[in-house]
């Protein structure tokens, strides 16, 4: 695909012209005239209206961008982003006739400096061929008309530089023809004025080449009140005198060896940059501390949206100063169609100053070539969207006092073994800077604190999501930031097209990934809670087929998953949403991922770790209809045994029974956990209620109460009440289904809290025989803690019966484990 500017506007997809454009093409037009560049929504509706715009404005650009979107679909050579209210279309080089325009020109000069007219005459011909009218022909608008007036410029600058070339060959006659027939469109020109007076002079035609300039003379001073320029007065003065030199006639001023200009290759920094704070002072301190010796690379990582390009080019804004020789800029398009390191180092070693003709074909040389003239300057290079370390490796300095930023979505850590690197790894934006940069972008500085953070919320803070929601408000402005929140919460406002854009980002990184890793993307994404334990995430990733521990590593690597320094796992909440659209889970693969993930809590000998906590919690809210709900239940139970949040517990097992449906089952576990957290804060009528209402479910299961749980329950609770004689019958009953189930480990549990109600109940003998069977279970069963736990009883015991030596006895083997 090419773009056509230089005359009507066209697309042409190999070599035929696409049908008009109509409105779109003003749109187009200023996009392709600010190409590789952010451009405001604001400057595209004045392209179209002017002063007056329409209040659909908004909308019809909108329309207008996804139908030049529509056109240039599937051609990997242009691509136009949204970049908050912003649009850039990113051109590959050569694909806009104006490049081919350029790029010959400067061949042409070339060869003049290299003396081969005839050959730069040539290339001239070639070049100015490629115009096909004036530029952007039939477009209106004081932003188009302005860009056309530049373009037209570089045109006659070429146009006046070829007819120079035709009066050093000698062809006069032809020279004075062209130049005569040029000033009836443009009588100013001095420089064409002055061509015609040498072209005729040479053909014996003086009288005429005087009287070219007298025209000259009377038009500048009735339209200007001026005079001609000095060149003019000296080539005049010069056929006065007879001195004009026609072997070596020359309409401007003596060329000097062309010095290749500084290159400025580096984008404008992107709009409304907020915080990054400690990222930025840790680059500026490791580029202060730098050598000199060699480059330093600086490395921004992260997840695909965090603000990469954006905190790359505010570093570079500031340090600008720092690179006098200037900044060379490249996009390695990370994804499917890589950019090549050599294409990437002709485009540097061209804007250098290599001729295109002296451009290696091998890139070994074409890099060594590269280090040679950076080795004595300080340019800035500023490599984006790169796909790993080797793709970069090429395009690194040897040596000198230059930088290379370098931004990507994978590791970049290989950098390391051929050049000094700081490393930045970025996330998503804290609270305080998302609301920051909402405000700026919106401009609405008076809204409510928690609603900005709302909307931050929603976003993530992710800076690509929270332009896009900024860019929202520009279509609704009377919203606010109160109204954005509430329609982001309900995602009304998620329309497709927004979830696109957030979706091109993570397309990148999620194409690098193999089955395996995709699909337990997807499964960590099902997974409730704001992060993850590495046993459950192991437990997922081994159920893909690949090696559990590679696959999450690729996830990290990719910057799709985050590894904390707790160890625990961390998925974006847009990449969580973006994994679950991209491969829907069926509904029996959602049963398989819950009972995996319960799993491992179900089979723990013992309680779960307080880290889990709030996954568990998580879980359990969001399963509570679900079989898996019923066993989180039971885990749950140990945190508030411990005293671990029971009031939350509390709640959680209430609002669990309201989704649990009839099953007995579930309905008897859900209840547990209610009786079992009111126990634990002192509720000890509420403990009883729900223990009571916990027996009735299980009773009526197919198996019963066979283990003795729930008669275990409700008897501690009712003996905490001081009715020990209701209790002493259901907790001997709980012991004795308990043991013979062969659950030793709740039998010694049953055991020790028997021992305790005899206690209570003066029993002293009763309760030493219960505490003695409880500690042989214990010690048969290897749990010395709950030995010790039946020793502290038994002093007790013994204390309260008068058995001293009994006591002590007990106390020494407290001492002893």
């Amino acid at each position: 695909m090419r773009f056509m500017v230089l005359g009507p506007l066209q697309i042409v997809v190999e070599g035929e012209p696409r049908p008009s454009l109509g409105k779109t093409a003003a749109i187009l037009a200023v996009l392709l005239l600010n190409r590789n560049l952010p451009v405001s929504t604001g400057r595209l509706i004045e392209a179209v209206w002017g002063e007056e715009p329409p209040r659909t404005a908004l909308r019809q650009i909108q329309n207008r961008i996804a139908e030049i979107r529509g056109l240039i679909a599937g051609d990997p050579h242009c691509n136009l982003e949204t970049i908050g209210s912003a649009y850039r279309l990113r051109v590959g080089p050569g694909h806009i006739d104006v490049d081919r325009f350029e790029s010959g020109c400067a061949y042409a000069r070339s060869l003049v400096d290299e003396g081969s007219p005839v050959e730069a005459l040539a290339m001239y011909d070639r070049t100015l061929a490629l115009w096909r009218g004036p530029a952007f022909a039939g477009l209106e608008g004081a932003l188009i008309e302005s860009g056309a007036d530049v373009l037209e410029e570089s045109r006659m600058e070429a146009v006046e530089e070829r007819l120079d070339l035709l009066l050093r060959l000698r062809r006069f006659d032809q020279a004075a023809t062209e130049a005569r027939a040029l000033l009836a469109e443009h009588p100013f020109r001095e420089r064409l004025v002055c061509q015609l007076m040498i072209g005729l002079h040479a053909t014996g035609r003086t009288a005429e080449a005087l009287e070219a300039y007298e025209t000259l003379r009377r038009a500048l001073a009735d339209a200007l009140g001026a005079d001609p320029g000095p060149h003019a007065r000296r080539t005049h003065l010069d056929l006065l005198r007879g001195n004009l030199d026609l072997h070596n006639p020359t309409t401007g001023p003596r060329s000097k060896p062309r010095r290749p200009p500084l290159p400025r290759q580096l984008p404008a920094p992107v709009p409304g940059f907020v915080g990054r704070t400690a990222e930025l002072a840790r680059i500026d301190a490791r580029w202060s501390a730098r050598d000199g010796k060699g480059p330093l690379a600086i490395a921004i990582t992260g997840i695909g949206g965090a603000g990469k390009t954006a905190l790359g080019l505010e570093w570079a804004r500031r340090r600008l100063a720092d690179f006098p020789d200037g900044q060379l800029h490249a996009d390695l398009r990370a994804g499917d169609d890589p950019a090549d390191p050599l294409a990437v180092l002709h485009g540097f070693l061209r804007a250098l100053g290599t001729h295109p003709t002296d451009l290696p074909d091998d890139r070994g040389q074409a890099a060594a070539n590269y280090r040679a003239l950076l080795a004595d300057k300080r340019v800035l290079i500023f490599l984006d969207n790169a796909r790993d370390a080797d793709q970069v490796r090429p395009l690194l300095p040897g040596e000198g006092g230059s930088a290379v930023v370098v931004t990507g979505r994978g590791r970049l850590d290989r950098l390391r073994h051929v050049s000094d690197v700081v490393a930045v790894e970025l996330a998503e934006l804290p609270e305080d800077d998302a609301v920051a940069l909402l405000r700026r972008l919106t401009g609405d500085t008076t809204a409510k604190r928690a609603d900005a953070a709302a909307v931050a919320a929603h976003c993530g803070g992710l800076p690509l999501a929270l332009r896009i929601a900024a860019g929202l408000l520009d279509e609704r402005p009377s919203l606010g930031l109160a109204g954005l929140a509430k329609r982001l919460g309900d995602g009304s406002l998620w329309r497709a097209g927004e979830r696109d854009q957030i979706a091109r980002v993570f397309d990148l990184s999620y194409a690098g990934l193999d089955d395996a890793e995709r699909r337990c993307l997807r499964d960590l994404a099902l997974l409730p809670g704001a992060d993850i334990g590495e046993p459950t995430a192991l437990r997922l990733a081994a159920a893909t087929g690949g090696d559990a521990d590679r696959v999450l590593d690729s996830l990290a690597a990719a910057h799709l998953l985050r590894i904390g320094a707790d160890g625990r796992l961390r998925l974006h909440r847009l990449v969580a949403e973006y994994a679950r659209a991209k491969a829907p889970a069926t509904a029996d693969e959602e049963r398989a991922l819950r009972e995996r993930a319960v799993a491992g809590f179900r089979d723990l000998r013992a309680p779960a770790p307080l880290e889990e906590y709030g996954f568990l919690t998580a879980a359990y809210r969001a399963w509570a209809a679900f079989p898996e709900g019923a066993v989180l239940a039971d885990v749950l139970c140990g945190f508030a045994k411990r005293g671990h949040r029971p009031e939350e517990l509390e709640r959680l097992g209430e609002d669990a029974l309201a989704a649990a449906g009839p099953d007995p089952g579930r309905l008897a576990r859900h209840r547990n956990l209610v009786a079992v957290a009111a126990y634990a804060r002192g509720a000890l009528a509420k403990a009883e209620e729900y223990s009571r209402a916990a027996l009735d479910a299980v009773e009526r299961t197919e198996h019963g109460d066979r283990f003795g749980a729930a008669r275990a329950n409700l008897a501690t609770a009712l003996a905490r009440l001081g009715r020990e004689q209701e209790a002493l019958p259901l907790l001997n009953a709980a012991l004795a289904a308990a043991a013979a189930a062969g659950r030793d480990a709740d039998a010694a549990a049953m055991g020790m809290t028997l021992g305790w109600l005899h206690y209570r109940m003066r029993d002293f003998a009763a309760a030493e025989q219960a505490l003695a069977t409880a500690l042989g279970r214990f010690e048969r069963g290897g749990d010395a803690a709950g030995a010790r736990e039946v020793h502290a009883h038994l002093v007790e015991v013994y204390r309260a019966w008068g058995r001293h030596t009994q006591a002590r006895a007990s106390l020494r083997r407290i001492a002893g484990s």
